[in-house]
C-alpha cells in the first residue's frame, strides 16, 4: 500500500510539473505588432465626458496581448481619466480594460497597454475603446483617425454607431515558442 502511495505522490508532482509548464513556458516568446493601421489625417475631436470612440478588428492570431491608440493633447496637460479596453464583439465581455490618467498622456504618441495574452484569440472580432470619464471642453484628450477606410477588416464607432474611418491603433499579439 505504501508503494501505491509513493507512485501515486511521484504522478501527481509530475501534473503539478506539467500544469506549471503549460501555464507558465507557453507564454515566452516575442511580443510582435499583429494589426497596424497607422495612417491619420486629422484627430477625432475632444473626447469629452461620456464619449467613447472605438475601432473594431478580426483576429487571424492567438495571443492578442496589447493595444495601443495614437493619442494627442492639444500641447496642454488635461487633467481626468480614460478608459482604455478591448472587448470580445460576439459575447460583449471586457476582455481588459485600464483606468489612465489623462495627464499621463504623451503629446502625438502611442499609448500602448499589454494585458495577459488571450489565448484563443483566433478567429474572433474584437472591438477596442476609449471612453472619457471627465472630459470637459480645453480639458480632454484626443486620438487620431484617418477619414477613409484603411483597416478594412474593422469599423471605426462613435457612441456605438459605426462611423467611415478608422482609428490609429496598433495590436500586439505573443507570437509563442510553442
Amino acid at each position: 500500500m505504501n508503494t501505491r502511495k509513493k507512485s501515486l505522490n511521484k504522478i501527481l508532482i509530475i501534473l503539478l510539473f506539467l500544469s506549471f509548464c503549460y501555464v507558465y513556458l507557453s507564454n515566452i516568446g516575442t511580443v510582435s505588432i499583429y494589426v497596424e493601421q497607422s495612417k491619420e489625417t486629422k484627430p477625432v475631436g475632444e473626447i469629452l465626458s461620456g464619449i467613447e470612440i472605438g475601432q473594431s478588428f478580426y483576429s487571424s492570431a492567438n495571443n492578442i496581448c496589447g493595444i495601443s491608440f495614437k493619442l494627442a493633447t492639444y500641447m496642454r496637460l488635461n487633467k481626468g481619466k480614460i478608459q482604455i479596453g478591448i472587448k470580445d464583439m460576439g459575447s460583449n465581455d471586457v476582455v481588459f480594460i485600464s483606468d489612465v490618467s489623462t495627464e499621463s498622456i504623451k503629446d502625438n504618441e502611442y499609448l500602448d497597454l499589454k494585458f495577459p495574452p488571450i489565448k484563443f484569440s483566433k478567429g474572433k472580432h474584437y472591438y477596442i475603446f476609449i471612453k472619457s470619464l471627465n472630459g470637459t471642453p480645453g480639458n480632454a484628450i484626443t486620438a487620431y483617425m484617418n477619414e477613409e477606410d484603411q483597416y478594412k477588416e474593422g469599423d471605426m464607432y462613435l457612441n456605438g454607431t459605426k462611423k467611415t474611418g478608422d482609428l490609429v491603433f496598433k495590436v500586439y499579439y505573443n507570437n509563442t515558442f510553442f
